[in-house]
C-alpha cells in the first residue's frame, strides 16, 4: 500500500477546455497524497490499467490501453506525477495531463462516484527522476452479470433452474462446511458488485428450504439512489427484509433491492443493516454478514451498538482480508468465514498476538487487528 505522508481532502480542480467551438468544463475533487515513490496498492477482486507519460510531458503513451475501462465500472483514477524540481509549480503540466484524458475518455468524467487522487512523488533525483511513474492509474471493476439481463428475476430464475452457472462458490462452501448455523438471521450486502454472491445466496436457499431451518433475510443497497454527499451514517437506507419463508418472497425482495439502488462509492451500509436486522428479529441469535471484502463500512464506528456475535462471510478479495471486517467479527465476539477456511477463535486472542488468514497476517495492537508489518 502507499505509504500517506499527507493528505488534502476535497482538492478542487476546475479549468475549461474550448474545442470544436465548445466549451466545457472539467472539475474534480481529489485527494492529494503525497509519497516518495508511487507503488500500487494490491489490488483483491478488481483490475488497473496504467495509461503513461514521458516525464513533464502531457501526452499519453499507451491509449489504446484506455479500450480495456470503456463499459467499465470506475473506481479510482490517480493522476501520478513528480515533484521535480522540488518545489515547481506544476498545476498547469497536470491540467493538460487531465485534458488528455479527457480527450481519451471523456465519459470518465461524468460520474461523481470516481475516486480521484493526485500523488504526488518527493523522492526523484535530476539522475532517476526518468525511472518514475508518470500518468494515469486507473482502477475498475468488470460489469456485474445481471446488468446484461434485460430481467434481472430472469436472470436469478436461471441460476435456480441451473441454466446460468456460477464461477464461484463461496457461500455455498461457508453454509456447507457450518451445517450447524439454525436459527438464522441473514443480512446481505446486495450491492452491483455482489450480483454473483447474491445468485449464489439464493440457490443456496433454494436448495436448503425443506430442511425447515428458521431464517430471516435482511438485504441492503446503500441508500437506494442517495447521492453520496447526502448519506447519513446510521440513517443511509436502502434495507430491505422479508419474513415469509419461500423463494419467492426472497427473489421478490432481492430484485426489489438491486432496482432501487443506484450503484454509489465503495462503502457500504453494513452496520447499520445489522442493526435494522437485529432489531427486526430479536430472536434470531446466528447473526450471519455476507460482506463484500472490497468495499468498505462507511459506519463502522457504530459496531458498538451491535449486541450479538457476527459471522462474516466474505466474498472477494482473493488472498487478503478487509481488517474492518476482522476488527467487526472480533469486536462482537463473532467469526471469519472465507471460501477456503473459518476463523473461530478470534474472541480467545488477545493483546500481541497474530492470526493469519489466506495469505495476510494480522496483530491485534491497541485492541484492535491490524496488518502485521
Amino acid at each position: 500500500m502507499l505509504k500517506l505522508l499527507t493528505i488534502l481532502i476535497s482538492l478542487s480542480i476546475w479549468f475549461q477546455l474550448s474545442y470544436s467551438q465548445e466549451v466545457i468544463d472539467i472539475k474534480i475533487h481529489a485527494d492529494t497524497i503525497v509519497t516518495a515513490k508511487f507503488k500500487p496498492e494490491k489490488l483483491m477482486d478488481n483490475k488497473r490499467i496504467f495509461l503513461k507519460m514521458a516525464y513533464a510531458k502531457h501526452e499519453i503513451l499507451n491509449p489504446k490501453e484506455a479500450e480495456k475501462i470503456k463499459g467499465r465500472y470506475i473506481e479510482k483514477i490517480q493522476l501520478v506525477y513528480t515533484d521535480y524540481p522540488k518545489g515547481d509549480d506544476m498545476s498547469v503540466l497536470n491540467k493538460k495531463r487531465i485534458l488528455s484524458l479527457y480527450m481519451l475518455v471523456p465519459e470518465l468524467f461524468d460520474s461523481t462516484e470516481v475516486k480521484w487522487e493526485i500523488i504526488k512523488q518527493t523522492g526523484a533525483t535530476r539522475a532517476n527522476v526518468h525511472g518514475y511513474f508518470h500518468g494515469f492509474s486507473i482502477t475498475y471493476r468488470n460489469k456485474a452479470r445481471w446488468e446484461f439481463a434485460s430481467d434481472k428475476k430472469i436472470y436469478f430464475e436461471n441460476v435456480l433452474a441451473g441454466k446460468e452457472i456460477l464461477a464461484d462458490s463461496t457461500i455455498l462452501k461457508v453454509l456447507e462446511r457450518n451445517k450447524d448455523w439454525d436459527n438464522m438471521l441473514i443480512v446481505s450486502d446486495f450491492t452491483g458488485s455482489m450480483s454473483p454472491y447474491i445468485a449464489e445466496l439464493l440457490l443456496w436457499y433454494h436448495l436448503n428450504i425443506d430442511k425447515k431451518k428458521n431464517q430471516r433475510f435482511v438485504f441492503f443497497n446503500d441508500g437506494n439512489m442517495t447521492p453520496n454527499e447526502e448519506k447519513i451514517i446510521g440513517k443511509t437506507g436502502g434495507i430491505y427484509f422479508t419474513e415469509h419463508n419461500n423463494i419467492d418472497s426472497v427473489l421478490i425482495t432481492a430484485v426489489r433491492t438491486i432496482d432501487n439502488g443506484a450503484g454509489g462509492d465503495p462503502q457500504e451500509n453494513d452496520v447499520e443493516a445489522l442493526l435494522f436486522g437485529m432489531k427486526k428479529f430479536p430472536k434470531y441469535e446466528t447473526v450471519v454478514l455476507i460482506a463484500d471484502n472490497t468495499s468498505d463500512m462507511r459506519d463502522f464506528e457504530l459496531i458498538q451498538d451491535l449486541s450479538r456475535p457476527v459471522k462474516v462471510i466474505l466474498c472477494g478479495g482473493k488472498g487478503t482480508v478487509n481488517p474492518q471486517y476482522l476488527n467487526l467479527a472480533y469486536a462482537t465476539g463473532g467469526s471469519i468465514h472465507t471460501i477456503e477456511e473459518d476463523i473461530m477463535n478470534l474472541v480467545d486472542l488477545h493483546e500481541g498476538q497474530t492470526v493469519k488468514i489466506g495469505d495476510t497476517e494480522f496483530i491485534i495492537r491497541n485492541g484492535e487487528f491490524q496488518l502485521k508489518q
